[in-house]
């Protein structure tokens, strides 16, 4: 379970769909191993977010679309180099398909990891499970201060960012996620 936190930790901050979807997937199966018992409002709530953002992405007659998102054609036609390719029966209500995927992989897999967590800490490692975070967060913050104390651009003084402003901090690409985390 400290290897699924400490892979979007480390693997830049979970930014890049090449390092958020695995993290997702991983969680899933970790899940799906763990099997959970679902209980409750709570997992109840979860479920229904996943469930709302999947819905995002099947595709509903495009008089639904309309109704509950008035300016999804307009925007659509706005966005699309082929004027003809809006003009279809079933629309999804997301704008940017592979976004609203990666999101609902990464959502699943935070779901997923929280599930498999608490199934796993009902069974006792408390104490473990807490010294490994504080651990991953006590290296992660002696990496970032190395990290700008150096000024490199680089995350890991390895890898190019393509980010315009302030420099990386740590394995984060922005501070402020940094300070998410």
């Amino acid at each position: 379970m400290l290897v699924l936190i400490l892979w979007p930790l480390m693997a830049f901050g979970g930014t890049h769909a090449s390092t958020a979807v695995p993290f997702g997937i991983a969680c899933v199966v970790c899940a799906l191993v763990v099997r959970p018992r679902l209980r409750g409002q709570l997992d109840a709530a979860l479920l229904l977010l996943l469930s709302t953002v999947a819905l995002q992405l099947t595709p509903l007659p495009a008089a639904l679309v309309q109704l509950l998102s008035p300016h999804a054609g307009s925007v659509r036609e706005a966005l699309t180099l082929d004027p003809g390719a809006t003009r279809t029966s079933l629309w999804p209500l997301t704008i940017d398909d592979r976004s609203t995927v990666w999101a609902l992989v990464e959502a699943a897999g935070a779901v997923a990891l929280f599930f498999a967590a608490r199934g796993q800490l009902e069974r006792g490692g408390v104490r473990r499970v807490v010294r490994g975070i504080i651990g991953i967060g006590f290296a992660a913050s002696v990496l970032a201060i190395a990290h700008a104390a150096t000024g490199s651009r680089d995350i890991y003084w390895l890898f190019e960012t393509d980010v315009e402003g302030p420099h990386p901090f740590g394995p984060f690409v922005n501070r402020n996620h940094f300070a998410m985390w």
